[in-house]
C-alpha cells in the first residue's frame, strides 16, 4: 500500500515535535499503534504502512496492536485510560466521532478525553451497484427503491457508511 505525502509526513514530524520539547527524549521506548478495529482492515493496514514508514527515523520499535470490539470503544478506551506518555497512539476513522450519536452511551467524550496529532487520510464515500441490478444510475436506483420500499440493501463497514446510508435514505425519502 502506498502511504500519502501527507500521511508520511505527518509520520515523520510526530517525533521532531517531541524532541523539540525540553522533557525527557520521546520515545523512550516502543511506541505502539492502536487500532480499535479488526486486522486486514483499511485502517489497520493504513496504521501498518506509517508504521513502516517512521520505523526507520526512529530508536525504537512502532508495534500495531489491534483491539476491535463494540465499534472501536474497547481499543479506544484502553487509549484514553492509558499513561498520557505519547507511547501509546490510536489511530481511529471518524467512527470514534459518530459513536457518541450511533451508540446508548460510551466511556469517554471522542473530543475532549483526546488528543487529535494528525490527519492521516480522507475518506470519499462513493455509491454502487452490480451491474445485475435493475438499475444503472440514481434516479433508477431511487425509482426501484420508491417501487418496493425496503427490498433493496446497501453494506456499511462502519458507524460513517452506516450514518450516510441512513442520511441517504432520509434526504431522499426512501427505505434503502
Amino acid at each position: 500500500m502506498s502511504v500519502t505525502r501527507r500521511a508520511a509526513l505527518a509520520a515523520l514530524a510526530i517525533p521532531a515535535l517531541a524532541q523539540a520539547q525540553p522533557r525527557a527524549e520521546w520515545p523512550s521506548r516502543p511506541v505502539r499503534f492502536l487500532v480499535p478495529y479488526p486486522a486486514g482492515g483499511g485502517t489497520d493496514i493504513l496504521a501498518r504502512a506509517v508504521a513502516d514508514t517512521m520505523r526507520p527515523h526512529l530508536p525504537h520499535p512502532i508495534v500495531v496492536e489491534n483491539r476491535p470490539g463494540a465499534n472501536g470503544v474497547v481499543g479506544s478506551e484502553a487509549v484514553m485510560r492509558a499513561e498520557p506518555d505519547g507511547h501509546l497512539l490510536l489511530i481511529v476513522t471518524s467512527t470514534h466521532t459518530l459513536n457518541r450519536y450511533a451508540m446508548a452511551s460510551i466511556p469517554y467524550n471522542p473530543v475532549t478525553d483526546f488528543t487529535p496529532v494528525s490527519l492521516m487520510t480522507r475518506q470519499t464515500l462513493v455509491l454502487v451497484g452490480g451491474t445485475s441490478q435493475p438499475f444503472s444510475n440514481l434516479g433508477e436506483l431511487l425509482a426501484q427503491a420508491r417501487a418496493a420500499p425496503g427490498r433493496i440493501a446497501y453494506g456499511a463497514t462502519e458507524a460513517l457508511t452506516s450514518f450516510a446510508g441512513q442520511e441517504f435514505n432520509r434526504r431522499a425519502g426512501v427505505q434503502i
